[in-house]
């Protein structure tokens, strides 16, 4: 995942995150676990410890990884694929989409850490280019659709480059301005990559030191004045890594080199300046010098370490046309299944959020064994959202009044606001009016209540009220206010 501000004819690299350990393959090996656990459920056979199956039956859950991309279901077929006995087994979508929920959505907390990174917010971003095969999943399509999406404005994605040949593109083009082969256009553009992961060396006690943070922008250099770790020390060892781990043994080892030839003294003496120097294609240069002598030594570190034919074409149109009833009936046939399906996936983890939502009710009654009677209405109101499809279910509190979504409490006086409970400033009652002080709730972390605060402005003071009786309220852990006389004001 990177993030790049968009300038004429400039393109700068300034965050790129990302999981080297999460691809394109992850996804197939969940749908080949899932059918070694079928055919071993059939066929009371266990195929996971040969080889030679596993490859056979790896190469048909890609490929239908591909075609789910553009169908909701496709068939796994396998003649002979162990002791002679065969797969066939139906995939839908919906399956692949639940065997992988996990991964799709570690991909979504990757973008989440690039734009936390990057200090920006999704509003901010007016384009999302899909590059990668996997990007053709329809789920991580609309998973990406639904973060970037604000008061109901889709955002839409960049489908006009092929994701498979994205990064040859960038490569040719890249090369082109390097070579100086390319057109005005091409010359005139100039890209700034930044770091992909941190550059530093090892420090006392095997601690990375970094010297250059990730997604630094390159070229770039840096510099440290260091010393030496012990008395008479008469040489001192550059050992380079790249990693985001806190000691170097849990990062990558680039190389190293020793400084010799400088004055023996007391350690923390000698200044040995250490230098890291990028250029714009990544090439590490590292030297270390030491100040007294000028004596240096240094080290650099390069970047080592199909389409159908005319005829198909026409064969394809005719049967379209021939089997169109039948091919609507299969399709409305699908579909219902497909909805179904996606309907059971749903109402399983609708049960699993309904069933923590239970767990964590049970245990506040347990801690407000005697709130008052609005207390318990809002709170059977918070558990009914999770049973909007019960017909039993209102969000009428016991008198027949619905518990409303803001509560109407009077203002703080003046020079006092109201803070949410995340410490920001409730814009409605800044200006402050007549009446009593109110602020956020306070719980502590079993959820019992425990007062409500105000901040004044003029001396930033904070009062908090301290134990305070229960009373009907707005949706607490939003932002929420006291009525006048409550809670000891």
């Amino acid at each position: 995942m990177s993030y790049l501000p968009h300038l004429p004819l400039l393109l700068m690299m300034r965050f790129n995150v990302g999981d080297t350990h999460l691809g394109g393959v992850d996804f197939d090996n969940r749908l080949v676990n899932h059918l070694v656990n079928v055919f071993r459920e059939k066929h009371k056979k266990d195929i996971s410890g040969n080889a030679k199956a596993l490859a056979r039956l790896r190469s048909e859950c890609e490929k239908a990884k591909r075609i789910l991309s553009s169908t909701s279901q496709t068939t796994i077929e396998l003649d002979c694929l162990y002791e002679g006995l065969d797969l066939y087994a139906p995939v839908t979508r919906a399956l692949f989409n639940e065997l992988n929920k996990d991964l799709f959505m570690k991909c979504m907390d990757t973008v989440e850490k690039c734009l936390l990174e990057a200090r920006i917010d999704k509003i901010q971003v007016h384009e999302i280019i899909l590059v990668g095969g996997s990007t053709r999943i329809p789920k991580v399509q609309q998973l990406l659709k639904d973060m970037f999406s604000v008061n109901g404005n889709t955002k839409e994605l960049c489908k006009g480059i092929n994701p498979d040949e994205a990064v040859a593109y960038g490569a040719a083009v890249q090369a082109a301005i390097l070579s100086g082969e390319g057109d005005k256009k091409v010359e005139e553009l100039l890209l700034l990559d930044v770091m992909p992961l941190s550059l530093g060396f090892e420090g006392a006690g095997g601690v990375m030191s970094v010297l250059i943070p990730k997604n630094t922008m390159i070229p770039t250099k840096k510099e440290r004045i260091c010393s030496t770790f012990y008395d008479n020390q008469k040489s001192f060892n550059v050992k380079v890594f790249e990693g985001e781990r806190v000691k170097t043994k849990d990062n990558f080892f680039l190389g190293k080199f020793v400084l010799k030839g400088f004055d023996p003294l007391p350690k923390g003496v000698p200044q040995i300046n250490v230098i890291f120097d990028v250029d714009a294609d990544g090439i590490v240069e590292v030297t270390a010098e030491d100040k007294a002598t000028g004596i240096e030594k240094k080290i650099t570190i390069n970047n080592k370490h199909g389409r159908l034919n005319p005829e198909e074409i026409r064969r394809m149109v005719r049967d379209s046309k021939k089997y169109k009833a039948e091919d609507e009936l299969a399709k409305k046939k699908v579909k219902a299944k497909n909805a179904l399906e996606n309907y059971a996936y749903e109402m399983r983890e609708r049960a699993k959020k309904i069933e923590e939502a239970v767990e964590e009710t049970i245990e506040w009654l347990e801690c407000n064994q005697l709130a008052e009677i609005g207390e318990f209405d809002y709170k059977k109101q918070e558990l009914g959202r999770y049973l909007r499809d019960d017909p039993n279910y209102s969000n009428t509190s016991n008198s027949g009044v619905k518990v409303p979504i803001w509560c109407t409490w009077r203002c703080p006086p003046n020079g006092w606001v109201c803070l949410n409970t995340d410490g920001s400033v409730f814009e409605n009652h800044r200006n402050g009016c007549s009446g009593s002080a109110c602020g956020g709730l306070v719980r502590d972390s079993s959820g019992c209540y425990l007062g409500g605060f105000t901040v004044n402005l003029g001396n930033t003071s904070v009062y908090f009220s301290g134990a305070m009786g229960c009373c009907s309220r707005s949706e607490v852990g939003v932002g929420s206010w006291l009525q006048e006389g409550e809670g000891g004001h």
